[in-house]
């Protein structure tokens, strides 16, 4: 049974935890500081425990980033008291980074000087001082639990792993070099443990218990740069989707439409005419491939008059709106496009236009598989990258000339699945090289890859995370989440892990109002405490 007082002097501890941590700036690729720190710290607590850091650094996966500024992974033990050795070990892991985020350059300036001002409030809230700054409890108070935990004297535990990654805002950089040493191992501060809890999820009573890795795609085309000239007597048209409501495709993909497949729908019908040549298409604002598509902008080619086009976008905002219902703000419009007097345009081919549209609407998008479909949770999901055909626009002799076209688009495919992950992958290359042929071209790249999280059939944590939010009053809720989460890692490098992500309550993450509820933290630390205890009851096999 974990005592009242227990709970409440590792709450006041993770506090004064937090506090010494908020003095110091973090932003990801800049952690070198609060690893020192958080290294300094370990020993003026316990001299005798090592701490280790790994040989990651930002410059590995981005060489514009300075590796003097940037840490390595940290992670340190802290040993079983006295009767419990045969105890099985626990992990506990946060990241040390954070979203820093500014009302104004004096702000900003402040935060890089002297960290995180802090401001309690009366009802329980802990905010920035007069919320000019992110707050950073996006983990550092889950940083703060776990140093409270490792200074108590007051817990019987067998030995506890206190793992703090890096550069966990930008991708999960640092989870996916865990432990990486010079020889290139990865992976090793996680072998030999079954059992792990995440303190990185800001819901109070919400229990993580699967999460969806990714797969992010490149798509180039080899254009040619001779192509002729825009013939005579057709007519340039822009075409503009705006107002979607865009978002991040882990979480709004179920319900929002993309702009750019939007746009290459309705130019799949118009393109029926051999005079149709695509000359322009990007996403305005959208830059990375996780990102919905707001807005689309497309620069085309045909004989087709303006009335007969628009009864086409008229059919389509319909069907969108149909199958869309909460887009309703969003606009299709179609315009003559105004050229400069003097312009000679080198489109691509109509053969060209017609396949890089039937590429991006043949790719996934929204929810391709469930898990359940009674939990409404999306096992697989694609969603289209931003799409980037473009002409080098130069004048010569007095005429603007639009010639030697390139190509790029991104995909993002989702799944807590991996072997889902993979035949997208093997289905996404098939379908490039179907559409475009030649196998010596490489149409396509895979970018990255970011594992899954199925999760467990031990239920060990889940059950005791149940327990522990009862014991607190604390209404309680498993969650599969759509989005990903380092613990993908974690797994891929030992599939024996068994896991849960728990933490308290925090509003507004990442922006200047970031609010944590101080209150939830009882429940929270419960569940984290409870977690370790159970240990006591798990002896080693």
């Amino acid at each position: 049974m974990i005592l009242e007082e227990v709970i409440e002097e590792i709450k006041s501890e993770s506090l004064k935890e937090f506090e010494n941590l908020s003095k110091i700036y973090r932003p990801s690729f800049q952690t070198r500081k609060i690893a020192d720190y958080l290294k300094q710290r370990v020993k003026e607590l316990k001299p005798d425990v090592e701490v280790f850091e790994d040989q990651y650094r930002a410059n590995l996966i981005d060489d514009i980033y300075d590796p003097a500024a940037s840490s390595g992974n940290i992670w340190f033990d802290l040993p079983a008291t006295p009767g419990c050795e045969d105890n099985e070990p626990i992990i506990l892991q946060a990241h040390m980074d954070m979203v820093c985020s500014f009302a104004d350059d004096e702000a900003e300036k402040e935060m890089k000087e002297v960290g995180v001002q802090l401001e309690y409030h009366d009802n329980g809230t802990l905010t920035s001082m007069n919320k000019k700054t992110s707050l950073g409890a996006d983990c550092g108070i889950g940083i703060g639990v776990m140093l409270a935990i490792f200074k108590s004297e007051k817990l019987r535990h067998g030995l506890i792993r206190f793992l703090i990654t890096t550069d966990e805002e930008v991708g999960m950089c640092g989870a996916s070099y865990l432990g990486l040493t010079k020889t290139g191992e990865k992976g090793d501060p996680v072998r030999g443990f079954k059992y792990l809890v995440n303190l990185d999820d800001p819901y109070d009573g919400e229990i993580i218990v699967s999460t969806a890795g990714a797969v992010v795609s490149l798509y180039t085309l080899p254009l040619a740069n001779d192509n002729p000239e825009l013939p005579a007597g057709v007519n340039v048209y822009t075409l503009n989707i705006t107002g979607l409501l865009g978002g991040h495709d882990g979480v709004e993909i179920h319900h929002h439409a993309s702009a750019g497949r939007v746009a290459a729908k309705i130019l799949t019908d118009i393109s029926t005419t051999p005079d149709f040549q695509l000359i322009e298409f990007t996403n305005p604002g959208c830059d990375f491939h996780n990102t919905i598509h707001t807005h689309a902008k497309v620069i085309f080619a045909t004989k087709q008059n303006i009335n007969d086009l628009k009864s086409i976008i008229t059919n389509h905002e319909s069907m969108l709106k149909g199958e869309y219902p909460l887009e309703s703000a969003a606009k299709i419009q179609l315009e003559a496009t105004q050229l400069p007097q003097k312009v000679v345009i080198k489109p691509i081919s109509h053969d060209m236009s017609c396949k890089i549209l039937k590429l991006i609407t043949s790719l996934p998008y929204g929810p391709t598989s469930w898990k359940n479909q009674s939990t409404g949770w999306v096992e697989t999901s694609g969603n289209v990258g931003p799409v980037n055909l473009v002409l080098n626009k130069h004048e010569e002799n007095g005429t603007m000339i639009w010639d030697a076209p390139t190509f790029n688009m991104r995909a993002h495919t989702r799944s807590c699945n991996n072997d889902h992950l993979v035949k997208t992958v093997e289905d996404n290359k098939k379908l490039a090289k179907d559409i475009f042929g030649s196998d010596d071209l490489d149409y396509y790249q895979l970018k990255n890859i970011l594992y899954g999280w199925p999760g467990d059939e031990d239920t060990t944590l889940i059950d005791v995370a149940k327990a522990g939010y009862e014991a607190k009053g604390v209404k309680w809720s498993t969650k599969n989440v759509h989005g990903g989460f380092e613990v993908s890692w974690f797994r891929h490098f030992n599939n024996d892990l068994v896991m849960v992500i728990i933490g308290p309550e925090i509003h507004d993450i990442h922006q200047c109002q970031e609010t944590l509820y101080t209150g939830t933290l009882n429940g929270f630390i419960t569940v984290v405490l409870s977690c370790i205890e159970k240990m006591n009851s798990l002896k080693k096999k």
